[in-house]
């Protein structure tokens, strides 16, 4: 009840762009993620074809177009093996796409990564920027809202939590 009025009770909706679900996970946000990233990918392809455009200026508009696109929330994605492979194979589909590489071709990611000059993958992007936003917070006042969740206590076991370790655990 809110001033009265009934709240509907959902399995997920949307909150500033980021899609919240009653079970607190996020494979449906990242799932929407890779696939908005991935339209921005199909929408550039004459850039990614383009002879005359250079390897550099296409890891520029992949950085500055495609990335955020993916990116948008994902400080706060608890983020499983299975996520993050499926973060990396988008990430790769993308730069071989850019380099007009195949997997036929047989060329190894380490060496697309070279070529591209892209040392970070896209889940070393995400804890980097993880730590930054745990700094972020850390040093805010024991007042605000994103304090308090970072110290709070829940009591019981949640469904995710078979151990029973508390939310202070996990940081």
């Amino acid at each position: 009840m809110l001033d009265g009025g009934r709240l509907e009770e959902v399995k997920e909706f949307t909150y500033l762009g980021s899609l919240m679900t009653d079970d607190g996970k996020c494979i449906n946000d990242i799932k929407k993620r890779v696939g908005l990233a991935s339209t921005v990918i199909g929408q550039l392809y004459k850039i990614w074809k383009g002879k005359e455009i250079t390897i550099k200026t296409k890891v520029m508009v992949y950085q500055v177009l495609v990335m955020p696109a993916l990116l948008y929330g994902a400080e706060c994605w608890t983020m499983r093996k299975e996520d993050e492979r499926r973060l990396l194979t988008m990430e790769m589909s993308c730069l071989r796409r850019m380099l007009g590489v195949t997997r036929l071709d047989r060329i190894n990611n380490e060496e697309i990564r070279k070529r591209v000059n892209l040392p970070e993958t896209v889940v070393e992007v995400i804890r980097r920027r993880r730590l930054t936003w745990f700094g972020h917070v850390s040093r805010m006042s024991g007042d605000r809202p994103p304090t308090r969740a970072l110290h709070c206590y829940i009591p019981g076991k949640c469904h995710w939590c078979v151990s029973g370790l508390k939310v202070n655990d996990l940081l």
